[in-house]
């Protein structure tokens, strides 16, 4: 199943049908280790990677949280992939923000993203976006030729393997 699309099935950047990933996320209590809440999650559009496994033998898994939000995305790997990306490859790689209080789900999606995203602030960056990390809104900017107002846009025009770092 297309985590975006109830009831399609998802297929790989090749065009290959995938088998849905589902997993468990799970909210531990820090002090004690105690679940506090746990809900299942269909990785199946986090990350497009078809050599990056982690331990368990899917995609790699990348969970952050700023300000009460859990944004959950796929790792993807640190290669060269500029060319992948411009040729449309990673249209359904998605980021998921939940209530870290509870679990419930904010936003989330098919966001388009090259790189593994970082929080800054109250936004999440993943090359070459950016949303607000409460609500998924795009961010905006002016365009310079026309004023008008834009989603945020800095794709790197070459293609170097570190991924982006950040701080407040």
């Amino acid at each position: 199943r297309d985590a975006s699309t109830p009831g399609r099935q998802a297929v790989d950047r090749k065009g290959q049908p995938i088998l849905p990933d589902v997993r468990m996320l799970t909210c531990l209590d820090a002090a004690n280790g105690t679940t506090i809440w746990k809900k299942p999650i269909d990785l199946s559009d986090l990350t497009l990677d078809d050599t990056l496994n982690d331990h368990t033998g899917g995609p790699g898994v990348l969970c952050m949280v700023k300000d009460g939000v859990l944004v959950v995305c796929g790792v993807g790997s640190i290669g060269h992939p500029y060319k992948d990306y411009r040729a449309g490859q990673f249209s359904r790689r998605s980021i998921f923000a939940f209530d870290a209080s509870d679990g419930k789900r904010l936003w989330g999606g098919r966001k388009n993203y090259r790189k593994r995203p970082v929080i800054v602030g109250d936004r999440v960056y993943a090359e070459p976006f950016a949303w607000d990390l409460h609500s998924g809104a795009d961010i905006l900017e002016p365009n310079p030729a026309t004023g008008l107002d834009e989603p945020l846009n800095y794709l790197r025009g070459y293609s170097r393997c570190g991924a982006m770092l950040a701080s407040g």
